[in-house]
């Protein structure tokens, strides 16, 4: 295992991070956009659970992703961070993958397709890329998609200025850039891109593609070829950004990529519904608190969460209390407990004075005796208190201060 590590590290070393971090995964359960996301991926293409491993989902949306680094390594080749998406990890084959050095040695990048596509491809033993006009075991036939180049011709590939016999229907496709990918779902009032489609959902208008691994030496590399004018991926050239090849068996499918093209609407939503639910916690009686906390219904946000009220609160209950003291003085209160409040007196007593049983100079020591002071008044002081309310006003103490408060 020490030797796995130290030869991580040096390939880290030399081609920069070499994967994402460990903590995306564990922000897919609680997302709200990755969550608007699975529900499309269950209720749109309904595939098998099997299909899929949750334990490497991925969110990459533009709220969890924000801190990561645009571009990692894999297999010494980089490849840019697909964010804005969620990933949902495919169960393949891990054994298969660590004997041909896939999850090492094989490149990342993405192919975009339509969800029909993606559906198809997925329903299929074999879950393989396809050339244009390849049919998936239940006859579904890829295509072309309206507006693509479909014939054969003699071009200069701008990646390498070599010239060459460049034929769109016999290759498969795909970028290290997911942007390329998605190119044109973006645009205003688009219905589809140039890979991909726009599918509407819960009000919502999403898109797919995958994540795939690549057999290094196995593709080349060349310019896009969607008549884009303006620079597709800031982090990479225009002249860049397809890779293309011939063979089947050299790329693997990874992910299933998901992305909700207006998640910051949802991101919006998901915070005013916690805003609002947070506030309905602050607002609750003890009571009410208390029994959640039993019932467990309070996460460890909302601990959080009630530990940040929980000044404001002490804060009313010492405003209630010096209300009280006033009322007494005057009055007004009258099943008032004086030995309790002789007490709590000759202990503010000790604790202004400067005359200590220890010198408060003492660190941690010099402020024991003060501790056992007050908590010797304050003991006393509280049962006492208890007993008269009980006695002579039938019921508990924090009923008398909350009949105070609504008087």
């Amino acid at each position: 295992m020490g030797n796995k590590r130290a030869l991580w590290k040096k390939k880290t070393a030399k081609n920069g991070p070499a994967k994402a971090p460990a903590k995306r995964a564990a922000s897919a359960n609680t997302c709200p956009v990755f969550a608007a996301c699975r529900r499309f991926v269950h209720n749109k293409l309904r595939l098998p659970a099997q299909t899929f491993n949750p334990e490497h989902d991925i969110c990459y949306c533009n709220h969890c992703a924000a801190q990561d680094a645009d571009r990692y390594y894999r297999g010494g080749n980089p490849y840019l961070v697909p964010k804005g998406w969620c990933g949902f990890s495919l169960a393949v084959d891990d054994h298969a993958f660590t004997r041909s050095e896939v999850w090492d040695k094989w490149h990342v990048a993405y192919h975009g397709t339509t969800m029909e596509t993606a559906k198809n491809i997925l329903d299929s033993p074999e879950w393989q890329l396809l050339q244009p006009g390849d049919k998936t075991p239940k006859g579904f036939e890829i295509p072309i998609r309206q507006g693509h180049i479909t014939r054969s011709f003699e071009r200069t590939n701008r990646h390498t200025n070599a010239t060459e016999h460049f034929d769109p229907g016999r290759q498969v496709f795909t970028s290290p850039s997911i942007k390329y990918c998605a190119y044109g779902t973006e645009a205003q009032g688009a219905h589809r891109g140039v890979y991909c489609d726009i599918v509407e959902f819960e009000g919502h208008r999403f898109c797919v593609a995958f994540q795939v691994r690549q057999q290094p030496s196995t593709y080349c590399i060349g310019q896009q070829t969607v008549g884009a004018s303006e620079q597709i991926d800031p982090m990479v050239s225009n002249d860049s950004l397809e890779f293309y090849t011939e063979r089947r068996g050299v790329i693997k499918l990874q992910r299933l990529m998901v992305r909700v093209l207006d998640d910051h609407e949802i991101a919006r939503v998901a915070a005013e519904k916690e805003a609002v639910r947070v506030a309905g916690i602050a607002a609750g009686t003890d009571e009410e608190v208390r029994a959640a906390a039993e019932a467990q219904a309070v996460s460890p946000e909302d601990v959080g969460r009630l530990g940040r009220f929980l000044p404001r609160r002490l804060t009313r209950d010492a405003t209630d209390a010096a209300s009280l003291a006033g009322d007494a003085l005057r009055g007004r209160y009258r099943p008032l407990a004086w030995p309790a409040v002789l007490a709590l007196t000759g202990a503010l007593a000790y604790l202004i004075s400067p005359a200590d049983a220890i010198p408060d100079a003492i660190p941690v020591a010099g402020h024991v005796d003060d501790v056992a002071v007050l908590t010797g008044a304050l003991a006393p002081a509280c049962i006492i208190s208890a007993a008269v309310c009980v006695v002579f006003m039938q019921r508990p103490l924090h009923a008398c201060i909350r009949s105070r408060r609504a008087a």
